[in-house]
């Protein structure tokens, strides 16, 4: 039975409420659907997520849909990890 990810997705509305607000420990991951290097990381970021679910948080934000944190952030490649 392979074990559930905590991935959870991020949006403008629920980034600065979900993340900076909070006293917890957070992995956020800036990926592009089109990104060949996203599309590399993702079977680590799987395995972190796995191994550290209980201690992380993890989440990923959508570069395409959300320019607005991508740009506050002044992320200009992908994946970028914070």
């Amino acid at each position: 039975m392979q074990k559930e990810l905590n991935f959870k997705g991020l949006t403008k509305n629920d980034f600065l409420t979900r993340i900076t607000k909070k006293d917890m420990l957070a992995l956020v991951e800036f990926k592009a659907e089109w990104s060949g290097g996203s599309h590399m990381l993702d079977p680590i970021i799987r395995k972190l997520a796995l191994t550290y679910n209980n201690y992380l948080s993890f989440f990923r934000i959508d570069a395409d849909t959300n320019e607005d944190v991508v740009d506050a952030f002044g992320v200009d490649c992908y994946p970028t990890l914070l």
